[in-house]
């Protein structure tokens, strides 16, 4: 949930927050990113070391916090903030559903085809099958084909979600409707998916249960924007969301980390309750808590401003280092997990915050002290 130029989140819209007051950044919501890019990166290398454990054995690191499962929590993590980034932004594109769609596209897909480029010619190296339908659903990205495949480069599949939300988003834009609008109908429809799953492709996504998520993080912006919720409720939400992520990180979840459970829907609801939720609930606290200006916070909201880049090249860093590092599987771990997001990163500065700069540049109006778009959809 970055700006375009890499800032940390800004407060909003002039519709939406019209006092006049000062824009706080919510960077607690940028380091909770940060957060969640970090814990899909600890999932991936614990994948890694439990496939190479009959050789190096087990790693302490990874079965401490049941990471093997947890980790998964990133992608929720992700989907619920960019419902809230997207009902703090929406206001900007009334009249111009045809600049969000190719905003977020120019801001997503350049990266998303990079990093699959190299994965299919590593692949093709590594004499290994590469499947048509991975590679048609890398380059659509959104649900919209009579058939649907997880991507060549698997975590890819996220953004067949986010560009379901995308594309709610453009038909209420059409008609000139608002945040509310887009609320109701996502939480109309998502739960649809508990009780029936549609054979096309475009019609299952959007009656996902997993679409809850994003209407978690528009319930969010609504509670913050109307300032709903006392000092103390928003202290009791942070606090109940917090303790119920911390019990499943250290007691494990049991939700399968599978992205096939997700997308087929059995494991939605539990995603939904378990992980979206009291990811919610955190967000309660987190946009009322503006955190001291500490080294600690300045690697969180960097990391938050990478998740993207991080997201789309921890595979290649892993894969490509796993075998190499002649330390004992705590120390790989720890190497792996340092070495990627510093990849992460220095993708991000080198690629991604420069494409981001040009996808800005698309439609963007005229008028002095418009809001910049805002990175909202990348996992």
């Amino acid at each position: 949930m970055t700006s375009e130029g890499g800032r940390p989140i800004p407060c909003g819209v002039g519709q939406e927050h019209s006092s006049g007051a000062a824009r706080p950044k919510l960077h607690s919501v940028q380091m909770l990113r940060g957060v969640g890019a970090m814990l899909v990166v600890g999932i991936h290398i614990n994948n890694w070391l439990h496939a190479r454990e009959p050789f190096i054995g087990p790693s302490h690191i990874a079965w401490f916090a049941k990471w093997h499962q947890f980790g998964a929590i990133g992608v929720d993590i992700f989907f619920v903030i960019s419902g809230f980034v997207i009902a703090l932004t929406m206001g900007k594109y009334q009249g111009r559903p045809g600049v969000f769609m190719l905003q977020r596209y120019l801001r997503i897909a350049p990266l998303a085809y990079i990093f699959s480029a190299l994965w299919i010619l590593k692949l093709y190296l590594a004499g290994r099958t590469i499947k048509m339908p991975g590679v048609i659903s890398t380059i659509v990205l959104a649900p919209i084909l009579p058939t649907y495949t997880i991507p060549t480069l698997d975590v890819l599949w996220t953004l067949a979600f986010e560009f379901t939300f995308y594309l709610f988003v453009v038909a209420i834009l059409l008609c000139r409707k608002g945040t509310w609008t887009l609320f109701v109908v996502t939480a109309v429809l998502a739960p649809i998916g508990f009780f029936y799953a549609f054979g096309y492709p475009l019609l299952r996504f959007a009656t996902h249960p997993m679409l809850l998520e994003f209407a978690l993080g528009m319930a969010a912006f609504f509670l913050w924007q109307g300032n709903i919720l006392s000092p103390r409720l928003r202290a009791l939400s942070g606090l109940v969301g917090a303790a119920a992520l911390i019990a499943e990180a250290l007691l494990g979840s049991g939700v399968a980390a599978n992205p096939a459970l997700a997308i087929s829907g059995e494991t939605a609801l539990r995603r939904v309750v378990e992980y979206a939720l009291p990811t919610f609930l955190l967000i309660n606290f987190l946009v009322a808590w503006e955190p001291r200006d500490t080294i600690v916070r300045k690697i969180l909201v960097t990391i938050g401003d990478a998740s993207y880049s991080i997201y789309l090249v921890h595979l290649f860093v892993i894969s490509m280092l796993v075998k190499l590092i002649p330390l004992p599987p705590d120390g790989i771990w720890i190497l792996l997990f340092l070495l990627t997001n510093i990849a992460g990163v220095a993708v991000y500065y080198c690629i991604e915050k420069p494409l981001a700069r040009l996808a800005s540049k698309v439609g963007k109006p005229r008028q002095k002290g418009s809001v910049k778009p805002v990175e909202v959809g990348a996992p």
